[in-house]
Formats: C-alpha cells, sequence, structure tokens
C-alpha cells in the first residue's frame, strides 16, 4: 500500500488543492493508497473543507486523511464520502506527536464509519 503526502501553503493552498483534485480524482476503483492532505490553511473550519472536496470523487472505502499542525501535535481527520449524492464527511481521526508517535488507533476503518447517515440513503432510493 502506498502513502502519498500532499502539502500546502496559505499563499498557494487553492492552486495546490487543485493539483490534488486532479491527482486524487485520477484513481480507480482498485486504488488502495492512502493519501494524506495538509489543510494547515483551513484547519477547524470542517465546513469549508468539505464545500471544498464537492467535486472530488471521493468515495467511502477511500483513504484521505486531511492534517495540520496544532502546537506540538499534528491532528488527523477522515474524510470520506457515503454516497455522490451527499457532501463529504470529516470525522476525527488520530493525533499524532513526535514524543507518543500515534496515539493508539482501537478502531479500523469501517468501525470508525459507522455512525453514518445511511437512512438517508434509503430513503432517497426508495
Amino acid at each position: 500500500m502506498d502513502l502519498r503526502i500532499f502539502e500546502t501553503s496559505a499563499s498557494n493552498f487553492m492552486e495546490r488543492l487543485d493539483i490534488f483534485k486532479k491527482l486524487f480524482n485520477q484513481r480507480t476503483r482498485v486504488s488502495t493508497e492512502v493519501w494524506l492532505l495538509d489543510i494547515q490553511p483551513w484547519r477547524g473550519q470542517y465546513d469549508s473543507v468539505t464545500a471544498l472536496f464537492s467535486d472530488l470523487r471521493l468515495d467511502i472505502d477511500d483513504d484521505l486523511i486531511l492534517y495540520w499542525k496544532k502546537g506540538d501535535n499534528i491532528e488527523m481527520m477522515d474524510c470520506y464520502r457515503i454516497h455522490k449524492d451527499f457532501k463529504p464527511s470529516v470525522r476525527y481521526f488520530n493525533t499524532w506527536n513526535e514524543t507518543n508517535g500515534l496515539l493508539e488507533v482501537t478502531s479500523e476503518k469501517w468501525a470508525r464509519r459507522r455512525n453514518m447517515e445511511v437512512t438517508d440513503i434509503l430513503f432517497s432510493l426508495i
């Protein structure tokens, strides 16, 4: 499994985000790489971030981790979309720091994503 780390900065965030989207959207259904996207300029603005990803080909099984620096820590959020008709979901994933490394990950991806808006999808399909 590959790891792709994509960095941005406040001065070129939108330009770098467009490049990221083009690269991410080239993925196929069988792509398994993990993507880390630096959102330092947008940290804590989850609604704004999910709006920026409205045209991203993002699925429920994709591994897109948004990250930013907060003091001595790196905060990470899990980003996925449960259905193409819904906006992306952004949920807290983990924290990393030089002293302790990653906090222990106690649940797999599917356990973290268990609280989905599945009922909304069922109603939209009926």
